[in-house]
C-alpha cells in the first residue's frame, strides 16, 4: 500500500510536469527538449500506468485482462520512455552517431517489447497469471526503462559537474545548475528503483511485493523522484533563494 501511494503521487505530479512542458512546447517554443519531456511524461504518467493498471496487466489472470486496454497501456508507456530517450538525446548527444543509434535501438526495442507482452498474454492459456505469462517481455522493458533512466541521469550530473564551474565563475545561473542536478537525481532514483523492482521479479516473480520492507524501498526512491522532478520544474521562490544563497555564502 505505501509503495502504490508512492507510485500514485510520482504518477500525479509526472502528470503535472508533462502538461507544463507540453504547454511549454506549444505555446512558448520550447522547442524539441520540452515536447520530447513533456510527451515522456504524459505519455506514462497520465495515461500509460492508469490504463495498465485499470487493465489488469500483471495483476489478474491472462483471461480476465481487458487487451484492448492493456495494449493501449504499455504502448503508451514505452512511447513515454522512447519520449525520454529522444530527450536525453537532443538535449546531451546530439551529434554523436553513436548516441543516435542507440536511442533508435532503444526505440525499437520498446516497441517490440510492447507488443510482445501483449501478444504473450493473448496466447497464454486463460487461467495463467499474466505476470508470468508475459515475464520474458516485462523484464526487456524493465531493462530499456533501467537504461533510459541510467543513461538521462549520467548526462545530467555530467552536465551539472560543468555548469557548477561556470557558476563558480559567475557564468552562469546557479537555479539552472541545481535544476540540472535534480534532473540528474531523479534520474539515478529511478533508475535505482528500476534495479530493485528487477530483482525483486527475478528473486520472487512479483512486479510490486505487498510485504512492508519492499514496500517502503519503493516509496523512498518513489517520493525522491517526484520531489527532484518537483524542485526541477515547480521551484518556489524559498527554494530558488536558498540555492543562490548557498553559492554567494563565503567559503
Amino acid at each position: 500500500m505505501i509503495g502504490l501511494l508512492a507510485l500514485a503521487m510520482f504518477v500525479l505530479v509526472g502528470s503535472a510536469v508533462g502538461i507544463r512542458l507540453v504547454h511549454t512546447a506549444a505555446l512558448r517554443g520550447g522547442g524539441s527538449p520540452a515536447w520530447a519531456c513533456g510527451l515522456g511524461f504524459l505519455f506514462i504518467c497520465l495515461v500509460g500506468y492508469p490504463l495498465s493498471a485499470v487493465s489488469g496487466v500483471g495483476l489478474r489472470a491472462c483471461g480476465d485482462v481487458d487487451l484492448a486496454l492493456g495494449a493501449a497501456g504499455l504502448v503508451f508507456t514505452a512511447a513515454g520512455l522512447a519520449s525520454f530517450y529522444v530527450f536525453t538525446l537532443v538535449v546531451f548527444r546530439p551529434r554523436a552517431r553513436w548516441a543516435w543509434a542507440f536511442a533508435l535501438a532503444a526505440i525499437a526495442g520498446l516497441g517490440a517489447s510492447a507488443f510482445g507482452q501483449v501478444g504473450a498474454i493473448a496466447a497464454a492459456p486463460p487461467a495463467m497469471p499474466s505476470g508470468e505469462a508475459s515475464q520474458l517481455w516485462t523484464r526487456v522493458t524493465a531493462a530499456l526503462s533501467l537504461t533510459c533512466y541510467a543513461w538521462s541521469g549520467f548526462e545530467s550530473l555530467l552536465e551539472w559537474s560543468k555548469a557548477r564551474r561556470r557558476v563558480a565563475l559567475g557564468l552562469a545561473d546557479p537555479v539552472v545548475a541545481n535544476r540540472i542536478l535534480l534532473w540528474g537525481v531523479h534520474g539515478v532514483a529511478v533508475t535505482a528503483l528500476n534495479v530493485f523492482l528487477i530483482g525483486l521479479n527475478v528473486a520472487t516473480g512479483e512486479h510490486m511485493s505487498e510485504h512492508v520492507g519492499p514496500q517502503v524501498v519503493m516509496a523512498v526512491f518513489g517520493l525522491v523522484s517526484s520531489a527532484t522532478i518537483t524542485l526541477a520544474f515547480f521551484p518556489t521562490e524559498a527554494w530558488k533563494a536558498r540555492v543562490r544563497a548557498r553559492v554567494a555564502r563565503p567559503a
